[in-house]
């Protein structure tokens, strides 16, 4: 019988000793494809945060309320975090209140004043009791330029401001007059209550331009770059594209659109077109241009576009915003 044997060679421990059988295969699951039933359902799950419109009651933009009593009795959507597409002002005359404000929590006692500027995400805290004071509601359009400056420049820390003897006494004598301008009925009743209204945000626009004075607080690079975007965007060049404003920073325009989404919750698309339809507000509102005219004045060459557009966003007709001050 014929043995046959092999010679064993020894194998270094850091070779690898290869066999016929393969390694073991470790399973992944299949990637995810992103389809757009997905994306929806994804989005459907994800919480919302609620922007509201002024309260139908609002004249004109403007909305006042003598308000008292505890908070945790109002409007059940008021006690959420909510954005609104407007700006408030609360005139504390009684009482003391707190309200978060973009994750920061600010408190005031009476005589106070607050400030929440559009589409900052706030709701009243737990020991908001009663208070007393004026409450009031104001579209982006109503307020200048120049006012809008001094409060969008504003730290959360600094929209709450207290108020010394003379200054509440000027706004609450101011607030009495235009809600009383409200209830009258004669043919210059918008050139009253315009006149009374542009009294009271300078005012306090004044107020709050005084205070801030202050050391401010740092801000991020994305806090940074959507003030200075905001900043071109109120010299009026709405009309520009994104990369327009981006090329002014020097930065590219997806940087500039996330830094601005960060911080706002909107891109950069939707505060040009908001500019744009504030503005018109404003042309409408207080001149008497007919639409056609508003549109070539923004740089339209296209009245019919301006028209659907604003259509569009406002959900109703340029003609019949103009008409709901001039009845």
């Amino acid at each position: 019988m014929r043995i046959s044997c092999t010679r064993h060679r020894h194998v270094p421990t850091s070779q690898t000793i290869s066999t016929r059988y393969p390694p073991p295969v470790t399973r992944h699951p299949p990637p995810v494809t992103f389809t757009p039933q997905l994306f929806l359902s994804l989005k459907k799950n994800l919480k919302k945060i609620p922007l509201y419109k002024q309260d139908a009651a609002a004249i004109g933009g403007l909305d006042i309320k003598y308000v008292s009593g505890d908070v945790r009795e109002q409007d059940r959507d008021f006690l959420q975090e909510h954005r609104d597409d407007h700006y408030i002002f609360l005139v504390l005359l009684k009482g003391k209140g707190a309200m978060r404000c973009d994750m920061t929590e600010i408190s005031t006692e009476a005589p106070g004043l607050l400030l929440v500027k559009p589409f900052q995400v706030h709701a009243p805290a737990d020991d908001y009791h009663k208070a007393e004071g004026y409450f009031v509601s104001v579209d982006t359009f109503l307020v200048p330029a120049h006012c809008g400056e001094v409060f969008r420049d504003l730290s959360i820390d600094q929209q709450v401001l207290p108020l010394g003897r003379e200054e509440k006494k000027y706004i609450v004598e101011t607030m009495k007059l235009l809600h009383h301008a409200f209830g009258e009925k004669n043919i210059f009743t918008q050139q009253i209550i315009q006149g009374l209204f542009s009294s009271l945000v300078n005012r306090i626009a004044a107020l709050y331009s005084k205070a801030g004075t202050r050391l401010p607080a740092k801000k991020n690079q994305a806090q940074l770059l959507t003030a200075s975007f905001r900043k071109l965007l109120s010299e009026g060049w709405y009309l520009r594209p994104p990369s327009w404003f981006a090329g002014q920073l020097n930065i590219t325009t997806s940087h500039l659109n996330d830094s601005v989404k960060e911080v706002t919750g909107y891109s950069c698309t939707y505060w040009l077109q908001d500019a744009m339809i504030t503005e018109a507000r404003r042309l409408l509102y207080y001149t008497n241009n007919d639409v056609k005219e508003v549109a070539f004045a923004l740089g339209f060459e296209d009245a019919a576009y301006f028209s659907r557009l604003f259509k569009k966003v406002t959900g109703e007709t340029a003609l019949a915003f103009r008409n709901k001050f001039r009845e």
